[in-house]
């Protein structure tokens, strides 16, 4: 009977596929219109790994007759096409189309990617079972930082830089690169101690000249990075010990001016609560004798 095609595979998938294909290529309509739909998902989205803040684009392909597309997020609609126009419920997920033959493939732009916008993205099709699935992937980019800044040191002696990764999702892979001249120079990169969600690396050097040393931080599966760089310049050994006798002597005299300051305002304070008092008294005593003035006239 021409209206009703049904066909059943059993046995090594070579042979079903063969069957399917020449109950295909013999009765067309029938099998469309046995399968649910004369359109279909030809092509679903790929999976995507974005940096939090830019964009993350997704392509679906369709074959002609499609009325409604449906892209959803975690299992929630959040863009909605027609054959004639999107219909935005939010500003963030945006459409594209192209044609491709008599094909069509519907784009969803997803602008100022958030962490919470990781999972799953979903193509699907009004009045069809069919949809296709991909998986979004977000990292965040942190901080990163080498503490102290600028380096003085003293000369072919061993010193650590550190430089930490904080605020990173997932945590980088931290490298060096070393622009000054050394004797010796290792690292060594991992968890922050009191802080799991934070990498460190502490690099040890011997330097024997002046120059830069930079900390790189690289995404994993992301060709981004980022950066920090800081001067060393190498001094005489007692020049760093006479340096640091200046600087205790210096805080040594700040914390004297502050206690002598602290003193001189204990005193001040001393003194007018002395002279409020005097005042006071003062007050009292010229109420008083204004009051016996007055009784004195009386009489």
């Amino acid at each position: 009977m021409r209206g009703a095609v049904i066909t059943t595979c059993w046995g090594p998938h070579s042979l079903c596929e063969e069957k399917l294909l020449s109950t295909f290529l013999s009765e067309p309509w029938d099998f469309l219109r046995a399968s649910g739909s004369s359109y279909q998902i030809i092509e679903g989205p790929k999976n995507a790994t974005v940096l939090e803040g830019t964009e993350a684009r997704f392509n679906c392909t369709i074959s002609q007759g499609w009325r409604l597309i449906m892209w959803a997020l975690n299992d929630t609609v959040v863009l909605s096409i027609t054959p004639t126009e999107p219909i935005i419920t939010n500003d963030r997920f945006t459409s594209a189309s192209y044609e491709e033959g008599s094909n069509s493939i519907s784009e969803m732009i997803i602008h100022d990617v958030q962490l919470q916008d990781a999972g799953r993205i979903k193509c699907s099709l009004q009045n069809s079972d069919r949809d296709a699935s991909a998986f979004l992937s977000v990292q965040v980019m942190g901080e990163l930082l080498i503490p102290r800044g600028n380096l003085i040191v003293p000369e072919d002696k061993p010193y650590n830089v550190t430089c930490h990764a904080l605020g990173w999702i997932p945590l980088p892979g931290i490298s060096w690169e070393i622009g000054v001249p050394v004797s010796h120079s290792s690292c060594y990169s991992g968890l922050e101690p009191d802080d799991l969600q934070s990498a460190v690396s502490i690099l040890t050097l011997t330097p024997q000249g002046n120059g830069t040393l930079t900390c790189l931080a690289n995404m994993k599966g992301l060709n981004a990075h980022k950066s920090v760089t800081v001067n060393l310049t190498v001094v005489q050994p007692s020049w760093v010990q006479n340096k640091a006798i200046a600087r205790a002597r210096l805080l040594k005299n700040k914390k004297k001016k502050k206690k002598k300051r602290k003193k001189e305002e204990e005193e001040e304070e001393k003194e007018e609560e002395k002279r409020k008092k005097r005042e006071k008294r003062t007050k009292g005593k010229r109420k008083k004798k204004k009051k016996q003035c007055f009784t004195a006239f009386a009489k």
